[in-house]
């Protein structure tokens, strides 16, 4: 957990009210999926069929980009290009 919320300490944790700790523990799934899409994309992107890519992006982008946080759909990849200021 002190991977994604570096600002906080153990003693933190510790203290922190059981509602507060399950919110960041929540969000911590949707981190992950940004990390992986990015792994994903660079370690298997090349060898996929179109069909296989198309897929496997729409599945990895709703789970890193849940409707219920973000107000835009993610729809592909450029997406994420323009959100995390690539080219």
């Amino acid at each position: 957990m002190l991977r994604f919320y570096q600002g906080l300490s153990y003693k933190d944790l510790a203290q922190m009210p059981a509602s507060e700790f399950n919110k960041l523990w929540k969000a911590i799934d949707v981190l992950e999926a940004q990390e992986h899409i990015e792994k994903i994309r660079v370690e298997t992107y090349p060898s996929l069929t179109k069909k296989a890519k198309t897929e496997r992006e729409t599945k990895l982008l709703k789970a890193a980009y849940p409707k219920e946080i973000y107000k835009r759909e993610a729809k592909d990849v450029s997406f994420l290009v323009k959100k995390l200021g690539g080219k």
